[in-house]
């Protein structure tokens, strides 16, 4: 065999040995990424975490005062259809840019969770019976004020006539994911085409499914600028803030089973869930005199799941008139979505000079991720 020939065999070996160091690179490869992207070869599969451990925190949306011994029902009058109801100022016949009602919510998703079936569902009449009312809106985030989606128009407005509440749900297609969801606020134009009068409002909230659980989000800001003129509510008890709330009746100076405030909260965690914790914050104060204690009982629905103090030893005491206790208090009783999503806390409570007491925070953290 001539030289240039055993050269050549030579070079033949090297490049089949390249190439077929190259083919079993790509088969392992292209193994690899099957077995990563396949859904039906268990041995190989990948999980990820549609949400990731987190703590998420919401306020309660109704709760009973029974600091005089008889339940009281004190609720948001714009989350419920329930009849209790906010009434606006007067507004005018024409629409206008200035006269409005606004609902900024609360943001208690996880994030970076996909949203579907989003509704605005608003429940309100005319205050006078012989009255027509009419209404579009808008919708926008609260971080940056800028517009999603515009529904209705001044010249196409939805109306309602009459005595009866009439609910309309409104589909919501530019709120798509959690992170618009935790960051909106709902804009209501409205005007009365009768006589400039008044609106009934039963309901503002916002509906929504995440991971096939239904969800509903609740204002924690009302606007109501129908007279031109803007006036702000926050609601109370969702953080420390100016916005507080004192107990109808005074206490007595000791514990008894009928005097307590009661904290129920909405239900927010989706079905398949793990719950690996909750925490209830709670920040109040003696209201005039006297120094107020507390101790609590954590019900999932109607049953009994934990109890944090007692009537001899009380969870916490606070003697100011001028500075709030603030407690969190771990509820390790709290570790399925059902009792997660059933959750409430009744507070008993004494005061040693039979005063009042007053309410900063009362909310629930739950931390849970979802497979």
């Amino acid at each position: 065999m001539s030289t240039s020939s055993m050269a050549d065999n030579a070079r033949r070996r090297i490049v089949a040995a390249v190439l077929g160091a190259s083919l079993v690179g790509l088969v392992a490869t292209s193994v690899a990424l099957a077995g990563f992207n396949s859904s039906t070869n268990a041995s190989n599969s990948i999980q990820t975490k549609r949400i990731f451990p987190g703590s998420r925190t919401t306020g309660t949306r109704s709760y009973v005062d029974s600091s005089n011994g008889t339940a009281t029902n004190v609720v948001d009058a714009l989350s419920y259809p329930d009849a209790v109801v906010t009434t606006t100022g007067n507004w005018a016949t024409a629409f206008s840019t200035t006269r409005y009602v606004q609902f900024a919510y609360a943001s208690p998703l996880p994030a970076g969770v996909p949203v579907s079936g989003v509704t605005f569902d608003f429940r309100m009449l005319p205050n006078n019976a012989g009255d027509t009312v009419c209404y579009y809106f808008e919708v926008r985030r609260q971080s940056d004020n800028s517009l999603l989606g515009t529904h209705f128009s001044s010249a196409s407005p939805q109306c309602v006539t009459g005595s009866t509440f009439s609910t309309i749900s409104t589909a919501l297609p530019e709120v798509t994911n959690s992170d618009i969801a935790n960051d909106m606020y709902v804009k209501v134009f409205g005007r009365d085409n009768t006589a400039a009068r008044k609106m009934q409002i039963d309901q503002a909230t916002v509906t929504l499914t995440e991971y096939g659980t239904s969800a509903t989000l609740y204002q924690d800001t009302y606007v109501d600028a129908s007279t031109g003129t803007a006036a702000t509510t926050t609601w109370a008890l969702d953080a420390a803030d100016a916005a507080q709330y004192t107990d109808a009746s005074n206490w007595t100076t000791a514990f008894a089973s009928t005097r307590y405030l009661q904290f129920a909260f909405p239900a927010y965690v989706p079905t398949g869930a793990t719950v690996t914790g909750a925490t209830f914050t709670h920040s109040y104060r003696s209201a005039t005199a006297g120094t107020t204690c507390g101790y609590m009982e954590v019900y999932a629905g109607a049953t009994l799941i934990g109890t944090h103090g007692s009537s001899t030893t009380p969870y916490s005491c606070n003697a100011s008139t001028t500075t709030f206790v603030t407690d969190s208090v771990s509820l390790p009783e709290v570790d399925t979505v059902a009792e997660a999503n059933t959750l409430f806390v009744r507070v008993y409570v004494r005061n040693s000079s039979s005063r009042k007491s007053v309410d900063d925070v009362d909310t629930v953290t739950v931390t849970y991720s979802l497979n």
